[in-house]
Formats: structure tokens, C-alpha cells, sequence
């Protein structure tokens, strides 16, 4: 890592041979100095782990058993040494310039501790909507999300890690903890990272996807009640 790394970018993947690649040449395709790059192999069986060597350097290969996604991220923010870390889903992309644009609004207010970005859904060219159902695609929107946010890693310490138990709910359910905690946040209306809708999309296809929500919103009405 450079001496001089000033934001850690994580992705975290799991068996995404397919779409890792243009993940992290979106990472690079930053273009900063000040760029740490880990990426976290969440027990993959498939080829994605090369995948990923290829990209080393400049980039930091760290592999575990298979935790999930929440499990990857709060690898990769204990992994970090810098004062910001980003994430980019392992099958989403960012735009260039994406990072200089979140750096730029900490700099004009340095209260902040969480800048998001705007998002757009894209269909993966491979996808056949005759042969694939989704939900229809959104179009730009305010992103709450890991792969549009740039957080000073000191809000990790203060809210804590994910939540590795809550599975598909834990982004939620940390997400809602950082708010309770009155971290202070920003939205860009930049449209900085698209989101790819694919085959293995769990939140596009997935009927049962709205259960590890469901369980993320109790863990928080049940912490809140203990705090009262």
C-alpha cells in the first residue's frame, strides 16, 4: 500500500468470475495516488480468485471462508489503514471521477462522515429479458448503498461492523444504526455507479429477498427499545 493511501477501496466477491473484472477496472480507472485497493474472496469456488490475482498489484488479495457479503465488508474495513474506505460491489461499476467528486464534498464540509451518490440500474448485456424476469430497471436514483458510498473509516469504529448474521439485512440494519448514531450524510446528485441486474441478482429476482430486511428492522426496533 502506498504511504500516501488516503482511501481504501473494497470489493467483495463471491464466485463472480463473470463480472470482477470490469468491477475493479472501474476501481483503477479512478486514476488516484492515494488509492489502496483490497479485495476480499469470500470462500469463492469458481474462478474468481484468479480473477482477482490478476489485478495484484496494485491491488491487495485477501481470501476467507465464506461469510457473505456483510462477513467480506467488515474484512475489508479491518483491513483498511486509510481515513476513507469505499466498496464496490463485485458486479457493479463505477464511473470515473467517482471518487474525487465524494473527496471534493468532504472537503467543503468536513462534518461529514457518510457521502452516497446517485445510481443507475443497467440490464447485463448478456441478459435476455424474453428468458430472465426482473423487476423493471430504475432509473437514477439517491443510492444508499456500499457501492455508492465513501465513509471515513472512524464511522466504522463508531457504529460498529455489519452485522454477518442478518445476511441480505445487514446493510440496512448498519445503515440504520450509522443514522441513529446521527452520523452526518450527504447525496450527490452526480450519477456515479451503475448497477447491474443480472441472472444471480438476489434483490432483482428473489422473492424471499425482502425477509433479511424484515430481520434487519427488527434487530434495530429491538436495539432501540434496549437503549430506551
Amino acid at each position: 500500500m502506498s504511504e500516501t493511501a488516503q482511501v481504501t477501496a473494497i470489493v467483495t466477491f463471491y464466485n463472480r468470475e463473470r463480472y470482477l473484472a470490469e468491477a475493479v477496472e472501474s476501481v483503477l480507472a479512478q486514476d488516484r495516488d492515494d488509492l489502496h485497493i483490497v479485495l476480499v474472496d469470500d470462500g469463492s469456488t469458481d474462478s474468481s480468485h484468479s480473477v482477482a490475482r490478476a489485478f495484484e498489484p496494485p491491488a491487495e488479495v485477501v481470501r476467507q471462508e465464506n461469510r457473505g457479503s456483510a462477513g467480506a465488508m467488515n474484512t475489508g474495513v479491518r483491513t483498511a489503514t486509510t481515513e476513507f474506505v469505499a466498496f464496490c460491489d463485485s458486479d457493479d461499476i463505477w464511473r470515473a471521477g467517482k471518487l474525487d467528486a465524494q473527496l471534493a464534498a468532504f472537503e467543503r464540509d468536513p462534518s461529514l462522515d457518510l457521502v452516497f451518490t446517485n445510481v443507475e440500474e443497467f440490464l447485463s448485456p448478456e441478459i435476455n429479458r424474453e428468458d430472465v424476469r426482473t423487476r423493471p430497471l430504475r432509473g437514477a436514483v439517491p443510492g444508499c448503498a456500499p457501492s455508492t458510498l465513501l465513509a471515513r473509516r472512524s464511522a466504522f469504529q463508531q457504529v460498529g461492523p455489519l452485522d454477518e448474521g442478518l445476511r441480505n439485512g445487514a446493510w440496512v440494519d448498519w445503515y440504520a444504526r450509522a443514522r441513529w448514531a446521527g452520523l452526518r450524510e450527504h447525496i450527490l446528485p452526480d450519477i456515479l455507479v451503475r448497477r447491474r441486474i443480472h441472472a444471480q441478482n438476489n434483490f432483482a429476482l428473489q422473492t424471499d429477498a425482502h425477509i433479511g430486511y424484515l430481520r434487519a428492522v427488527r434487530a434495530m426496533v429491538q436495539r432501540r427499545r434496549s437503549d430506551s
